[in-house]
């Protein structure tokens, strides 16, 4: 025994290190020990194998070399909703189970089988199963086979997990997305209630499913989708009082904005009598009703019944929690995009009548305007005897063409306007020199800015092309522009018409003034409609900068200001040299 005490130092006896390295005689020592245990174990085998087998939350079945079942404990049982028995692999065929594609499993296809045939172990595999009851589940489950000591095949082991409720979470995950990406596509609380009454009915199996909304002024909530209806039942709940004397799972979950959950028929007829006494006889009911909420307000609730017991386990009231949840929020996005869609719609009706009105009366008023410049050219032309009342009359003839003519160009901006607003602005273009159309604009207000003593100057680079423009246009956008510079500059004072080229696709022309400039808050609506600014220093309709703007962007160029109260004004237009062909 004296290297049995030497081994004493192992198990950290004395003031010795323990050996980090076991002997030879150390190993047997603790080799002998493993099997004393072994056997200790052994002379109560029974009762732990009983103990195992009893409480083991899986299933296990055994059978013999045959295929014999011999063996199930009560997991099996409980799994597969019965008890099996089997004189020999030929008779698994009375089991069903299916391959993930549907197909029915033949005998050979069974795990166990595989592993008697095969004498190896069957690693983990999932099978989809009808149970003895009817209903169907999935299992997960490893097979090995039993050998004696002697290496002869005495059976084999099954071992297997239901994992039917893992697999209902991850169909409803992902028939929640499925969902969620219809949700996304549909623009109406109408087409939103049909993908989520149709789909939930489809994944819950449910009898009915109805979605109801509240009614403008809240009186009323209405059915906007059904499944499962009958006639009848989709005129009688179709439009409720949400005060109606009657009391229904929809009113409770749309007043206290909770679900409402009803397993079986008892609890329907115990808490809704007036209404379980019209439903016709069934062996069961069912009932779930949430609520829909949007920013903390309850909008509408969603109902389903089903024809049997339900016990809404945790797993599906959170799948219709977060259902009812997804469809609120869709509900929402719809009922904006609805009342966007109203807007537009509102609004475009609006500017194309108000377009129609200025089409129509710019063009009724140039019918009596013509009369009247015809009768000023003809009483300019008559000859009076009496000086003085000739003298009178040229005035009067002058001031009458003077206001006409100011009439004749208020009505072609507002039928220029008219134009750019509906997209019909016309331009014709041809190939012109920018120089050519800078002088000319500038020669234009020559005589007006001399009258004013102001200067009129040009600019204008030698390297400019040709541009594509309708010549028209452009000068009516110079004339515009001209014209506010030279009325804003004081005597003395100076406008710069200028063009160059900006790079090999634009020209740039600009008209600078050295009036007293615009103001900050000013500039970012200066190209409105009728807006004439703050400080305006003239009148005017304020439809000429919207214009010109409008006639810069059919050309495909762009047209921008730049200004310092007290410096005076720049404005920038570029034209394409040449346009691209979509460019109207």
């Amino acid at each position: 025994m004296g290297d049995l005490e030497d081994d004493g130092a192992l198990r950290g006896g004395g003031d010795r290190q323990p050996t980090r390295t076991a002997t030879p005689k150390t190993a047997e020592v603790e080799t002998l020990r493993r099997e004393i245990e072994r056997l200790h174990v052994l002379g109560s085998s029974n009762r732990l194998i009983d103990a195992v087998l009893e409480q083991s939350p899986h299933g296990i079945i055994i059978c013999d070399a045959r295929g014999k079942l011999i063996m199930q404990n009560r997991a099996a049982e409980r799994i597969w909703a019965g008890s099996a028995t089997a004189e020999g692999v030929d008779a698994w065929n009375q089991y069903r189970a299916f391959h993930p594609d549907g197909r029915p499993f033949e005998t050979g296809d069974w795990s166990m089988v595989r592993c008697l045939n095969g004498r190896q172990a069957v690693a983990a595999e999932e099978i989809h199963i009808q149970r003895f009851d009817g209903t169907f589940g999935f299992l997960l489950g490893s097979c090995a086979p039993i050998f004696d000591p002697d290496g002869n095949l005495q059976g084999a082991v099954s071992v297997f997990a239901d994992i039917t409720p893992f697999k209902h979470a991850a169909n409803r995950s992902s028939r929640l997305q499925l969902i969620t990406a219809e949700l996304s596509q549909a623009l109406t609380p109408a087409q939103v209630a049909e993908v989520v009454v149709e789909q939930s009915v489809a994944e819950l199996k449910a009898a009915t499913a109805g979605l109801w909304l509240l009614s403008a002024g809240d009186e009323f909530i209405e059915l906007v989708h059904n499944a499962g209806y009958s006639a009848e039942g989709k005129i009688k709940f179709s439009r409720i009082p949400v005060r109606s004397s009657m009391r229904l799972p929809v009113l409770d979950t749309m007043a206290g904005a909770h679900a409402v959950w009803l397993t079986c028929r008892e609890e329907f007829a115990a808490q809704y009598p007036e209404v379980a006494a019209g439903v016709p006889p069934r062996s069961e009911y069912a009932i779930a009703s949430l609520p829909l909420m949007v920013h903390g307000r309850c909008i509408g609730a969603l109902a389903f019944t089903f024809d049997a017991r339900r016990a809404f386990d945790s797993e599906e009231r959170g799948f219709l929690t977060v259902l009812a949840r997804h469809c609120a929020q869709a509900l929402d996005r719809a009922r904006l995009f609805e009342a966007e869609q109203r807007a537009r719609a509102e609004a475009e009706a609006a500017a194309r009548t108000r377009e129609e009105v200025l089409a129509v009366v710019s063009h009724d008023l140039r019918n009596p305007l013509g009369v009247i410049m015809m009768n000023v050219v003809t009483l300019a032309r008559l000859h009076v005897e009496d000086a003085k009342v000739g003298a009178r009359l040229k005035q009067n003839v002058d001031s009458i063409r003077r206001s006409a003519e100011r009439m004749s160009r208020m009505i072609g901006d507002l039928l220029d306007l008219a134009s750019i607003e509906a997209g019909q602005l016309s331009i014709e273009r041809s190939a012109f020199s920018p120089a050519e159309i800078a002088s000319t604009a500038a020669e234009t207000f020559a005589p007006m800015a001399e009258e004013r003593q102001v200067q009129v100057v040009t600019d204008i680079a030698s390297d400019c092309p040709p541009i594509q423009c309708d010549r028209d246009r452009v000068i009516q956008v110079f004339t515009n522009l001209l014209s506010n510079a030279v009325k804003v500059t004081a005597a003395g004072g100076r406008v710069t018409v200028a063009a160059s080229r900006a790079d090999d696709d634009d020209v740039v022309f600009s008209v600078r003034d050295t009036g007293h400039g615009i103001a900050p808050e000013d500039l970012p609506r200066l190209f409105e409609r009728f807006y004439r600014g703050q400080q305006a220093h003239y009148k005017g309709t304020g439809l000429g900068l919207t214009i010109a703007k409008g006639i810069v962007d059919a050309h495909g160029g762009r047209m921008w200001v730049e200004s310092k109260v007290g410096e005076g004004a720049t404005f920038f237009f570029r034209i394409p040299i040449n346009p691209p062909p979509t460019t109207s």
